[in-house]
């Protein structure tokens, strides 16, 4: 009995050690999947925490670039770059840090082949390239920018109203920068136009800026640039124009429907219509006919009244009147004069010579006509005034040197489109600039001008040539409304 009861005791000692060795097996079994779980969890933390703080660092360091190019972009419009459109060089390179994040950008003319890249205009288009870095994420951004200035004479013809140019009407460009017109035309025997025109370069652009103007385009008129209206471009009497592309006959790129009338007539660039209205007077005639008007009251007229014996000055009327086959100088070369006239006029064959920097207020009518000749000397440049009617005509010639060298503002207002307040015309050659967004402009007869015109609707007709002087899409000193992105793209 008791050999029995020992082997009983011993059978359950033995299944007890093998319960124990199982459960440690387990235990041990456990605490390594633990610790595999554990040792993942840490390592996929540890992944996400640098996953994340990568895309944080890679955040900031873009929005550090972004800042780059709207610093770029503000300094431009404070004016604290030249944009100058002959330079190529990098203007600017700036650097800035703070903690945690560095910036640098540069500010550049968009360059191609060694030129300037400019608008149609000639306004500089400016490269920006900015560098943001945070920790060791970098980003890099570029855009490319357009300041948008107060420019009145960035077209050869722009009538707010509407431009009609027909009856073999002609506009084309050059660059008084880089010689006279007759230095930069390609001969008719390389290329000619429709009409058998030889032509300079091709930004003799037309616009209009008020809502609803109208371009027109008839009677073998050659558009050497652009054609950008408010609301159609197109042949008279036909209509509103269709898009679409005319015969070769008729008008390249918008025609009338019907085409009747617009045989021959070619705007040799890009017509659009229905563009977003523009300021269409930029400068506020106004205002800067209230600050020209303190030459009324201070002034040099009494420096004319002791001049020669044939003096075209009236001093109790403050007419000036230069006879016929008289020739005349105001201004002193090298120095300021300003003159006021209640009317101005240059009779047949009269000549008058301006030197220096001068300037005329007229409270009333301007006029050269019969073969008179407004020159001005070397280096000098006239400004003037008028408040009533401007007549250029029967072979006058007015300023034989660069268009940039006369400006002329007018402030009269026309009441339709056919109330004429400016003419030019009878063989009438002008250099220089008119700024007249109240008045209604006719150019006509053989006319021949060099320089940019803005007026409330301007014709050209009979033959008038106009050919607008890029240079003043480059002129300095107006003031900056804003800016245009034109293109902006991450580099990395």
């Amino acid at each position: 009995m008791e050999l029995k009861q020992s082997k009983k005791k011993f059978s359950l000692n033995v299944m007890g050690g093998q319960d124990k060795g199982l459960v440690l097996i387990v235990v041990l079994a456990l605490i390594a999947i633990l610790a595999i779980v554990s040792t993942v969890a840490v390592y996929t933390t540890t992944t996400d925490i640098k996953i994340s703080g990568n895309y944080k660092t890679s955040v900031q360091a873009f929005y550090v670039a972004e800042a780059g190019i709207y610093d770029g972009i503000g300094r431009l419009m404070n004016g604290n770059i030249s944009d100058d459109g002959a330079k190529t060089d990098p203007d600017w390179n700036v650097a800035g840090s703070s903690t945690g994040f560095n910036n640098s950008f540069t500010v550049t003319h968009q360059v191609i082949d060694s030129s300037v890249v400019t608008d149609d205009g000639g306004t500089p288009l400016f490269l920006i390239t900015s560098t943001g870095s945070s920790s060791s994420s970098i980003k890099q951004i570029e855009a490319v920018v357009r300041l948008v200035y107060a420019l009145p004479f960035t077209k050869a013809l722009e009538g707010c109203d509407g431009v009609t140019i027909e009856s073999n009407g002609f506009t084309d460009s050059y660059d008084s920068d880089l010689g006279t017109y007759d230095s930069q035309v390609i001969p008719v025997g390389t290329r000619k136009d429709n009409q058998n025109n030889a032509w300079a370069r091709d930004k003799g652009n037309v616009g209009t800026a008020n809502a609803g103007a109208d371009i027109t385009v008839d009677g073998n008129a050659q558009v050497h640039g652009n054609a950008r209206a408010t609301r159609y471009v197109g042949a008279s009497g036909t209509g509103s124009p269709v898009t679409g592309l005319g015969t070769p006959a008729n008008l390249t790129g918008y025609r009338g429907s019907p085409d009747t009338t617009g045989v021959n007539a070619v705007i040799y660039g890009i017509p659009t219509e229905n563009n977003p209205p523009t300021d269409c007077d930029p400068l506020d005639t106004a205002t800067i006919f209230d600050e020209a008007d303190d030459i009324v009251d201070s002034n040099n007229n009494a420096e004319i009244v002791n001049l020669s014996t044939n003096n075209p000055y009236n001093s109790s009327n403050k007419a000036f009147s230069l006879s016929s086959n008289d020739a005349f100088s105001l201004g002193s070369p090298g120095q300021t004069r300003n003159y006021h006239f209640n009317s101005f006029e240059l009779n047949s064959n009269s000549t008058l010579t301006i030197n220096g920097s001068v300037t005329f207020y007229v409270s009333g009518d301007f006029e050269d006509a019969s073969n008179s000749s407004l020159t001005l000397s070397s280096g000098s440049t006239l400004a003037v005034y008028v408040t009533g009617e401007l007549d250029i005509s029967s072979n006058t010639i007015v300023n034989p040197g660069a268009p940039t060298d006369l400006m002329i503002y007018s402030s009269a207002a026309s009441s339709s489109n056919s109330d004429y307040k400016i003419s030019i015309s009878s063989n009438s050659t002008i250099t220089g600039a008119i700024y007249a967004p109240n008045a209604a402009i006719d150019i006509s007869s053989n006319s021949d001008s060099l320089g940019a015109i803005r007026g409330k609707y301007i014709k050209s007709r009979s033959n008038a040539k106009f050919h607008y002087d890029e240079a003043f899409g480059r002129l300095e000193g107006y003031p900056v409304l804003g800016y245009e992105i034109i293109s902006w793209s991450e580099i990395n």
